[in-house]
């Protein structure tokens, strides 16, 4: 009880100092993902999250867009880059930080090179379920084949537009187990920066 009421009167200072956000931690969903995007306000990067989220709800996942700033603890970050350094992953179109599990990049100038026109939307919603799932699995490992393949061929890109590529089987099982050790690992390292108060 002493613990608790602790704990509960750090979380306060901290927030009132703007160290942590204050969300209902106890109550995000287990096979819910929220994602905050700092895109501008675009309907290719509209159309995009919306396949993203629709191959995560195949395998029984809800994605929670929020637009802008305000991101809850759980949340991951997504930016979009538009001047991507050519020696930044080189030929990749994002990356992620699964281990952290709270940010992706996007490297939208790249995406946009490789995927004109109508394949643009569906692309990077590829790349953005991609880059999320690997935060979602809480790991960082490819597939041999699916959404999580380790590189996509001119023929996947293409494909994209008439049949998204799926979660495997297997990746969708640790999609969905990767998101309870995730959640874990946030609250644990929530919980952790509490008792570390100087």
């Amino acid at each position: 009880m002493r613990l608790a009421a602790f704990a509960f009167a750090a979380a306060i200072v901290l927030a009132a100092h703007g160290g942590v956000e204050l969300t209902a931690a106890p109550t995000v969903p287990p096979r819910q993902l929220t994602v905050c995007l700092t895109a501008p306000a675009d309907p290719i990067v509209f159309a995009a999250r919306g396949l993203a989220g629709r191959l995560f709800a195949d395998i029984g996942v809800t994605v929670r867009w929020i637009d802008g700033h305000g991101c809850p603890f759980e949340g991951v970050r997504v930016r979009f880059w538009d001047e991507t350094p050519d020696v930044l992953n080189p030929g990749a179109f994002g990356r992620s930080f699964p281990v952290q599990g709270t940010l992706v990049d996007v490297f939208y100038d790249r995406v946009k090179a490789a995927a004109p026109g109508v394949f643009l939307p569906p692309v990077l919603g590829h790349v953005l379920a991609h880059e999320l799932g690997h935060v979602a699995q809480a790991e960082s490992r490819h597939a041999v084949e699916g959404l999580m393949k380790p590189h996509w061929e001119a023929s996947d890109l293409c494909n994209m537009a008439w049949e998204p590529l799926a979660f495997a089987a297997d990746d969708a099982d640790l999609v969905r187990r990767g998101l309870v050790t995730r959640l874990a690992r946030l609250r644990a390292r929530l919980a952790s920066s509490l008792f570390d108060l100087h």
